[in-house]
């Protein structure tokens, strides 16, 4: 009886907010899954030229985790690694709102908002949609591919705080620029990278700006899918090669 309730315990009785950055490779899945299931927020599901990444991860993940729903899809720009795998995956799971504009709303009822609806891009990676949201007394900032140009332009517009941040462009080193990140008083750095990519991702630069500021970086490339759990004031990381650590 008792292994017939745990996928429902796990559907339904799940009290934690939850925000997992998955392993794909050099590309870019995240998922924000609101306390009980109440939303699943996914931004963006990259694909690979090597594998399917939708096939061989990203809905493996879904259904392991019970989500048949993804209640919004933020694909922060076209580029493959960010936004290819979704006509595969919307074959394989209710997709009911999808977002490809900053002046779009987040169908969440948490505070989620898209940033920087009006701003000088040079490129498609300086387009791509930033994310910033706050649940249980943490803020989020994920900000696609955006360079250093755009969160000069962030810094302008904004008084922003995040304590934890979803690095530029693959930790790239046009992005992460050290002002920017000393403003926002950051705790948490995640990057999404594949293992000994050609672009060698995350770069130097990057990782040496992120130590000197005493940020904690964590990267798939190194630490596998990484996972955040919050319940009002307890908070704590989880990565797929076992480490464990309290936000506060």
């Amino acid at each position: 009886m008792i292994l017939f309730l745990i996928p429902f315990l796990e559907v339904f009785c799940n009290p934690f907010f939850q925000v997992y950055t998955l392993n794909i490779g050099q590309g870019d899945c995240s998922v924000i899954v609101e306390p009980f299931y109440k939303s699943v927020v996914m931004i963006d599901c990259g694909q690979s030229l090597y594998r399917d990444n939708v096939e061989r991860i990203i809905f493996p993940f879904l259904e392991n985790k019970n989500i048949h729903t993804i209640d919004t899809l933020i694909l922060t720009h076209a580029d493959f690694d960010h936004s290819g795998g979704y006509d595969h995956l919307k074959d394989m799971v209710e997709i009911k709102q999808v977002i490809k504009n900053s002046k779009d709303k987040v169908n969440v009822e948490y505070p989620f908002y898209l940033l920087l609806q009006e701003r000088m891009a040079k490129d498609e990676n300086d387009s791509s949609i930033i994310s910033y949201f706050t649940y249980d007394h943490l803020n989020y900032l994920f900000m696609g591919d955006a360079s250093k140009e755009i969160e000069k332009q962030l810094m302008d517009t904004y008084d922003l705080k995040a304590d934890v941040i979803k690095i530029g462009h693959h930790g790239s080193n046009t992005s992460s620029d050290a002002a920017f990140l000393d403003s926002l008083d950051c705790k948490i750095a995640l990057i999404s990278a594949g293992y000994k990519n050609k672009y060698d991702h995350p770069s130097t630069e990057t990782l040496k700006t992120l130590d000197y500021l005493n940020i904690h970086t964590f990267c798939t490339s190194t630490d596998g899918s990484i996972a955040i759990y919050s319940l009002h004031d307890i908070a704590f990381i989880v990565t797929n090669d076992g480490l464990f650590g309290i936000i506060h």
